[in-house]
């Protein structure tokens, strides 16, 4: 589904007949990347794409992540505007931080919350807890020593009250992502 059509850069081609985003593949002719460029799309449906600067596709929940070894910024615009869909997430990233040539150490804790304070003088916080447990974090001013938080483990009904619990001076809501079942939070602190 190739074109020479200048408005389409890549290969890319307007909406016609979307293929599911499982069914398409990549072989482009590089051996070595020094950057990734990603993008993952709130979608289910892509065209055949057809880019030489495209690295692969990883399906995320059924939802289409794209790696390039190039920016694809106009490109990836014009394929959400054509298909009516977003981009959830979009980096750029060096290449041997992201793959296995470099390890960054990870420290996983497990611990009961109500009976010790967990230590959040981290770079990342993980908390998949139920409501009523993330509002009494939220309170205490040694919960937010972190850099960021990815906050889970709630319905969209209980939302608002987890909201309202929010230290809005001392965070900042990067992303808010629901669906029928589930919301995420990612949150960083601003001092």
């Amino acid at each position: 589904m190739a074109t020479n059509n200048p408005g389409y850069p890549g290969g890319y081609e307007p909406p016609g007949k979307p293929q599911p985003a499982g069914r398409f593949d990549a072989s482009p002719p590089y051996q070595q990347y020094h950057r990734l460029y990603v993008y993952h799309l709130d979608t289910v449906l892509l065209p055949p794409l057809d880019d030489p600067d495209l690295i692969g596709v990883w399906l995320e929940d059924g939802r289409p992540i794209l790696f390039f070894h190039r920016a694809k910024d106009e490109f990836i615009a014009n394929l959400c505007r054509d298909y009516k869909c977003q981009i959830i997430y979009q980096a750029d990233l060096d290449y041997a931080d992201w793959g296995l040539d470099r390890r960054k150490e990870i420290t996983v804790l497990e611990s009961d919350l109500r009976q010790e304070e967990p230590d959040t003088n981290v770079d990342l916080v993980v908390a998949n807890l139920y409501p009523a447990l993330l509002a009494e974090l939220f309170a205490r001013p040694d919960f937010w020593r972190g850099r960021l938080y990815l906050i889970s483990g709630f319905i969209p009904a209980m939302e608002e009250g987890l909201l309202a619990a929010l230290p809005l001076d001392r965070i900042r809501m990067l992303e808010r992502l629901r669906d029928d079942r589930w919301c995420l939070w990612v949150l960083m602190t601003t001092s």
